[in-house]
């Protein structure tokens, strides 16, 4: 897929190479991180696509790509992505 084409959600960009869509959430607590991961790890099966994620003490980083396209960003990472968004808290 064209990733010029794409419209990424606010606060994701494209790695370098443009395979992937990474953003990074700054946390005030390890908790919080944990929360919030559990809350994207619903979503990530709900959708059946899972993105990479690590977490630190302050920062919970997500990139997103769909492995079976050929490692690129497609509509199924950007709606995940969206879905993200709409629940941090």
């Amino acid at each position: 897929m064209n990733t010029n084409k794409l419209e990424i959600p606010n606060e994701w960009q494209f790695n370098h190479e443009k395979t992937k869509i990474v953003r990074s959430f700054p946390l005030k607590s390890y908790f919080k991180g944990l929360n919030f991961l559990q809350v994207i790890g619903w979503l990530a099966q709900k959708n059946n696509h899972h993105p990479d994620i690590s977490l630190s003490f302050s920062e919970l980083k997500i990139e997103l790509t769909t492995h079976d396209k050929g490692n690129s960003v497609t509509e199924k990472d950007i709606q995940l992505a969206k879905l993200i968004n709409e629940q941090w808290f």
